[in-house]
């Protein structure tokens, strides 16, 4: 699965051999040329309901996020309940949800830098699988609902204290 940068699709199938091509799977949303550039290789889905997404993401080997703007991380987070590690350009907010070298890969906005990345972890199979299993734990850890309830009680029980 992939958001943001439509030429992400093209540097990955330009950098990467068929075996990691055929392995790059999941949802890239981009223009006609794109996909006709990525031809069956890539299945575009367009937007999805939301109740869907889960399965999306579980059926995808990981998760490409190139945006520098939309950075709070949700999309990450849901792709880490999953057990998908990400691949990511190192913004602020990225790096509150992905821990580099942990649950995925932080790069620089370079998309050549950024499919290197991906290829490499597409390819090393163990390593994709350990990121994705520390992903869902780091997940469950800090972004479970249960925990953000918690979070959220502790903050008003601390207002309330506060105005004693």
């Amino acid at each position: 699965m992939s958001v943001g940068r439509q030429t992400l699709a093209g540097e990955l199938r330009a950098r990467s051999h068929d075996a990691a091509w055929r392995q790059f799977r999941g949802s890239l949303r981009g223009g006609e040329q794109t996909r006709q550039r990525a031809g069956r290789r890539v299945v575009f889905h367009g937007g999805l309901a939301r109740e869907a997404l889960p399965d999306y993401y579980r059926a995808a080997d990981l998760f490409l996020f190139a945006s520098e703007t939309e950075t709070q991380g949700l999309v990450l987070a849901e792709a880490h309940a999953c057990a998908l590690p990400a691949v990511a350009v190192r913004a602020s907010g990225v790096d509150e949800v992905v821990t580099d070298g942990e649950t995925g890969l932080l790069t620089k906005g370079e998309t050549g830098e950024m499919a290197d990345a991906a290829i490499g972890l597409l390819l090393d199979v163990e390593r994709r699988v350990a990121m994705g299993q520390a992903a869902r734990r780091l997940a469950e850890a800090r972004f479970s609902t249960g925990r953000q309830i918690d979070a959220m009680v502790g903050h008003y029980e601390a207002l309330i204290a506060g105005r004693r």
